[in-house]
């Protein structure tokens, strides 16, 4: 499903920067595309910033286990919109409960 505000990875960010007190930030069109056409060092160098700092997290929180990562395969990535058009399932009658992210 998609939302049906039209949401975008900045209102998003923003959204998330405001609950959690971080700072996020996304590249634009030309580097997605770049990273699309070397998708296994896009991912190589993704996991290698965040795995580290994900793990020093964990181990200061004293958290041993857990089924959440920040790693991602470029598998996930290979042949798969980043973006979602919601149409279809508005298109049924379907309507949200919550039709905008909101915090």
């Amino acid at each position: 499903l998609a939302d049906s505000s039209n949401t975008s990875q900045s209102s998003l960010n923003t959204i998330l920067e405001s609950i959690f007190g971080i700072q996020t930030g996304f590249v634009g069109k030309a580097l997605s595309k770049i990273a699309s056409l070397k998708l296994k060092e896009a991912t190589d160098v993704v996991n290698d910033k965040h795995l580290k700092p994900w793990s020093d997290l964990c181990k200061a929180h004293n958290i041993l286990n857990t089924p959440l990562t920040p790693y991602i395969d470029q598998e996930l990535l290979y042949n798969n919109s980043l973006s979602i058009d919601g149409s279809a399932i508005t298109g049924t009658g379907f309507q949200y409960d919550h039709p905008n992210i909101t915090e």
